[in-house]
């Protein structure tokens, strides 16, 4: 199956303090292969694999591969991908709400991602190229008896 010029927005609420962020995707399409659950056809083929592009919140360029495993009980996935020249305030959508986190600035110039995990469960490594990153924690928080800065 393919897709062309779907706009996606993925949202999700902080328990913590009832807060929404989301995050969107313009322009996303891509290629899905060996999207099934019959038995008879996941035992020829046990990966659905998904061939994604989109525009990340209005500026990055994003690539991702994903591979999810049909025949796995924990939902066994990898996803691997590229992001390129991204203006990172765009984010604030999502790590205000969720991460309590206002990206002052940063530009995004390339990031490459590999993840694996399943539904409870991922680690994976995340390398990004950047220039004039600003963060500030929205709220207060101490580890081991010592107050964090407020921005960095």
């Amino acid at each position: 199956m393919k897709a062309q010029g779907v706009q996606v927005t993925y949202s999700e609420v902080n328990p913590a303090n009832g807060e929404t962020g989301e995050v969107q995707f313009h322009q996303a399409g891509g290629t899905f292969l060996n999207i099934t659950n019959l038995d008879s056809l996941v035992k020829k083929n046990s990966h659905c694999t998904v061939d994604l592009h989109a525009i990340l919140m209005r500026t990055g360029k994003l690539k991702a591969h994903f591979d999810f495993a049909l025949n796995s009980a924990p939902g066994a996935f990898a996803v691997s991908g590229q992001l390129n020249g991204m203006d990172g305030k765009e984010m604030n959508a999502a790590t205000k709400p969720l991460g309590e986190v206002a990206i002052r600035s940063a530009r995004i110039h390339e990031m490459d991602f590999n993840i694996r995990g399943n539904e409870r469960s991922a680690a994976g490594t995340l390398t990004m190229r950047y220039e004039d990153l600003r963060i500030e924690f929205l709220k207060d928080v101490e580890a081991k008896g010592k107050k964090r800065k407020k921005d960095w």
